[in-house]
């Protein structure tokens, strides 16, 4: 078994190369806007690619607490949880970078028309609950907020179902392989984090 004195050069290695590693996909979509002629195709390739990657880390982010519900003793449930503000901090970031090219793409006139869409207005929604808990993710307003710092940061969940629903739409069926692969674990893992809860409650 590693010592904690063993363990600490991969956790410092994670600390500073997990954030560089999950930026990797963000940059090279930059360089492509930077160096790619507009166009219709490119701007759904840059929407897609940016808007999985975001759905992707905030699946992961959530996925500690429910693992670790699960096995407590599980080495990945442990390490999403060292993580899972870097997780949860790239998907917003990915969410922006998401936002972003859509607002490079309208006018703001054809905004303002889209808001009242479901599929448009789920997206926004999503990107305003991941906001507040970017904003508030650091230590020291885990400290200034306390035992609501958790309830707050419970809205994860609200922002994963906002999103959830907006790839829905976009899809057309909630049954599609891409929303099925990405939230059905999720959903599992939930699940039986609800079951356990019962359990010990009905003890």
């Amino acid at each position: 078994m590693p010592t904690p004195r063993q363990s600490t050069p991969i956790r410092y290695v994670s600390s500073w190369g997990l954030p560089l590693l999950l930026a990797i996909p963000a940059v090279l979509l930059i360089v492509d806007v930077a160096t790619t002629a507009w166009s219709k195709s490119f701007y759904h390739s840059l929407m897609h690619t940016s808007g999985e990657f975001g759905v992707r880390m905030l699946v992961v982010s959530l996925l500690a607490t429910p693992i670790l519900r699960a096995w407590p003793k599980s080495p990945i449930g442990r390490w999403l949880r060292r993580y899972r503000r870097t997780f949860g901090l790239a998907a917003f970031f990915y969410g922006v970078l998401h936002f972003s090219f859509y607002i490079m793409n309208e006018t703001p006139g054809d905004v303002l028309a889209d808001i009242p869409s479901y599929f448009y207005a789920t997206g926004w929604l999503g990107i305003l609950l991941m906001l507040p808990l970017a904003i508030t993710s650091t230590k020291g307003w885990q400290r200034r907020l306390r035992k609501r710092w958790g309830k707050l940061h419970k809205a994860a969940y609200f922002a994963a179902a906002a999103v959830a629903i907006h790839w829905m739409l976009k899809k057309g069926s909630p049954v599609s392989t891409p929303i099925l692969v990405h939230f059905v674990p999720l959903l599992l893992f939930q699940a039986n984090r609800w079951r356990l809860a019962r359990q010990r409650r009905a003890t």
